[in-house]
Parts: structure tokens; C-alpha cells; sequence
């Protein structure tokens, strides 16, 4: 008798076993039965723990069951076992819809099985202010630091770089957690975090060693405060991406139900990214998954984005990395109908998509953005812009006090 154990030990469940009789035996059907009652009665002798979840008379005779390791080394020395074999975790191969969503605006059709993005994000670090994460999980793979409660943390943590539900796999994720166990926190509490984020960048980049390229993921809702505010400009000046406000989509490009829990919209919101129904890591745990609704998934994905974009091109500023997000989004998919009437021009229709890979001989580079004229009644002032090689003109935009467009002319 021998015990076969998974190839990988994040699918392994422990402490649940199929015990597999001899096929080779023409009675194992009515072993199956004996041997469960003799194991228990011997189970019941020692104290060891044992669970009978379910019989098997069909392809193969056994039973599983959840054991102590007493009980599994009694079950190892019943007759008629020809092995025992530890459960484990199976996942479906179909990538989720809303990792295929970033790819499509590549005009490539993407495998079903694969989701592949241009890049890792491996070369970013992405500091998540949130609540605590399960980082034993197998989405998380090692490489988040902190502890575990609340799944919040855990399940945006994976959206961001889980191994498989992850939009950049390889970005190293950074908890810095002000939410308690209960998904609650304070404004003084999230100063603290972006305190604490601002001093460590700022001693590695005085050490003169390569600083990893910083995204700052910022996945809760509060109310408005100026010094918070304030404290984001200068983490931003001080050269980190920060995501705050996106807006989130359903898997049919629809805008979330707006009001609480709903989509962010309006002139404050530069994209939309996948928000409903977003299967992620939970830390009930180290095996499972659950989906979840919000914009702290949509804005989560925005990171994820931000990281492949920093690790290919490493030094771009947060004004750039934008750029290339705004220039690669998916334009007019979103369905603003359901947005109110006042804030729907000031909504951009962008939605969230990796850049494409990178092609040979190009080097990248910002891309263009064209200083706007202020604007002067009904007068026209124009601007201009020259752009250098491999270089675009991403658009001059203005909008009137209530929100409305004024125009926009690119010659």
C-alpha cells in the first residue's frame, strides 16, 4: 500500500483521503462497507478523528474520508486497500472573463485556456492599503506579505498578481493594511499607510540601488478629505502610480449599479476596468475562491495594468503610465446610458486593456498629450503640440462648468 500525494502542494487538501480497494478482488463491493466499519471501530479505540464524507462502487471501490494521521495510518493496514491517495483541489482551464476583456482590444483573439499579457508586471511592486491577506494561498504563491482575516485584502490581492486569477502574475504585492478585520479603517489610518509608503521609497531611492517602479492600490471608499488628497499628490510627485477612482463594468460592458457599491463615474474617473462578478482568491482557504462586485475589483485590475506597463518601461513617470493606459483603453464599448444625464459627457468611455507586446526596434517613449488653451467664453484657443518619432497625439479635451464637453480639434 502506498500514499499518492499532489504534484503541487498548494492543490493539496489535507487531512481528506480516497482509500481505494483492490479492483482486482471480485467481493470489493461488499468490502467497501466492512472495511468503513472496521476502520471505525478502530478509530473509536484510539480517539482518532474520522469522517466517512462518501462510497465509490462504480469506476473504482473505496471510499473518501477526512482522518487524523492515527486514523490514516490504520486505514493504510486494512485488508483489501490497495492505496490511499490525499484529495485535491481541480480548477477549470477557461481564463475569466474579465482577463480576457483586457485583451481584446489587441484585435487578437485570445486562446480560451491562456491569458497571456505582454509581461509579468514582475519588475513592479504594487502596495495594497486594504485589510488583512491570506498569503498561504495558492493564488498569492509567497509572494504577499502580511496576515489574514478579512477576504477583502486577500481577494483583491489576487486580482491584482494571483498566480491564475491575477492581472499581472509576477507583480510583487506589498500590504500596507489599515482596514481591521471588519473591512473598517479611518482617513488618520490611511495618512499613516501613504506616510509610511512615501518614507520607504524614499529610503531605497537614496540607497543607489535599482528601485523597483511603485503602483500605490487604494481599493476603499471614504468620504472627501483634503489632506488625503493632498497626501496622494505628493506620493504621485514623489513618482508612484496611484489608483483610486475607476470605474467598473459587467461582463457585458455595462456600468455596475450606480449609488453605494455601485460604479464611480463622472470627471474624477479616467477608466472603467471589470467589476462584477470577479473570481479571486478567498481566505476561507489556501484552495478557495469566491467572486466578488465593486470597484475595489475594477480598480485592482487598473493596478495590474499599471504594473505590466511599469515593468516595460521602467522609468516612466505616472503622467506616462497613464498615458499608454489611456491610449490602449477600449474606446465608446461601455454603455453609459444608466449614468445621469449632467455626468455622462464628463464619463470617459475608456475601458481598461493591456498594450499589445512590445514589437522589435521600438523603444517605447511617452506618448504625446497636448497642452489645452484656457478656455475664454465662446472664443477658440487653440494649442500645439509636436510629437517625437514613434510618438502620438493623444487629444486636447475641455470641459464647460457643468460638465459638459466644449470641444476638441486635433489637425
Amino acid at each position: 500500500m502506498f500514499l499518492a500525494v499532489p504534484h503541487k502542494a498548494a492543490w493539496r487538501l489535507p487531512g481528506q483521503y480516497l482509500v481505494v480497494l483492490d479492483r482486482q478482488d471480485p467481493h470489493a463491493s461488499s468490502h467497501v462497507q466492512r472495511s468503513i466499519r472496521r476502520l471505525r471501530a478502530r478509530a473509536d479505540r484510539r480517539g482518532a478523528r474520522l469522517e466517512v464524507l462518501r462510497t465509490f462502487s462504480g469506476s473504482f471501490h473505496g471510499f473518501l474520508a477526512k482522518m487524523s494521521s492515527d486514523a490514516l495510518h490504520l486505514a493504510a493496514k486494512l485488508p483489501h486497500v490497495s492505496y490511499i491517495e490525499e484529495d485535491s483541489s481541480i480548477f477549470g482551464q477557461s481564463v475569466p472573463w474579465n482577463l480576457q476583456r483586457l485583451l481584446r482590444p489587441q484585435h487578437v483573439a485570445p486562446d480560451p485556456g491562456q491569458y497571456q499579457p505582454p509581461n509579468t508586471g514582475g519588475q513592479a511592486e504594487v502596495y495594497l492599503m486594504d485589510g488583512s491577506v491570506r498569503t498561504s494561498h495558492r493564488e498569492l504563491d509567497g509572494h504577499v506579505l502580511s496576515g489574514q482575516c478579512e477576504s477583502h485584502g486577500t481577494h483583491t490581492a489576487g486580482v491584482v498578481g494571483g498566480v491564475d486569477s491575477g492581472v499581472a502574475p509576477g507583480a510583487a504585492v506589498r500590504l500596507v493594511r489599515l482596514l481591521n478585520c471588519q473591512g473598517r479603517g479611518t482617513v488618520s489610518g490611511a495618512l499613516a499607510a501613504v506616510d509610511y509608503i512615501q518614507a520607504t521609497l524614499l529610503a531605497r531611492g537614496g540607497g543607489g540601488a535599482s528601485v523597483a517602479p511603485a503602483v500605490v492600490l487604494m481599493p476603499f471608499v471614504g468620504g472627501f478629505s483634503r489632506t488625503l488628497n493632498a497626501a496622494c499628490r505628493e506620493l504621485v510627485a514623489g513618482g508612484a502610480v496611484v489608483v483610486i477612482t475607476v470605474g467598473a463594468v459587467t461582463a457585458e460592458d455595462q456600468p455596475m449599479a450606480l449609488g453605494a457599491g455601485g460604479t464611480n463615474f463622472g470627471r474624477c474617473v479616467d477608466l472603467f476596468a471589470p467589476g462584477d462578478d470577479i473570481v479571486s482568491a478567498s481566505s476561507v482557504c489556501t484552495t478557495c475562491y469566491t467572486p466578488r462586485s465593486g470597484t475595489s475589483q475594477a480598480a485592482a485590475h487598473v493596478a495590474g495594468v499599471a504594473a505590466v506597463v511599469l515593468t516595460s518601461a521602467p522609468n516612466a513617470t505616472a503622467v506616462q503610465v497613464l498615458q499608454r493606459m489611456l491610449h490602449y483603453a477600449a474606446r465608446g464599448s461601455v454603455n453609459l446610458l444608466s449614468v445621469p444625464e449632467p455626468h455622462r459627457l464628463a464619463t470617459p468611455n475608456l475601458l481598461a486593456a493591456m498594450p499589445p507586446p512590445p514589437t522589435p526596434g521600438h523603444t517605447g517613449g511617452s506618448f504625446c498629450a497636448a497642452p489645452c488653451g484656457r478656455r475664454g467664453g465662446a472664443s477658440t484657443n487653440r494649442a500645439s503640440v509636436r510629437c517625437r518619432g514613434g510618438e502620438e497625439m493623444m487629444g486636447c479635451s475641455s470641459y464647460a462648468p457643468d460638465g459638459g464637453r466644449a470641444g476638441e480639434t486635433v489637425d
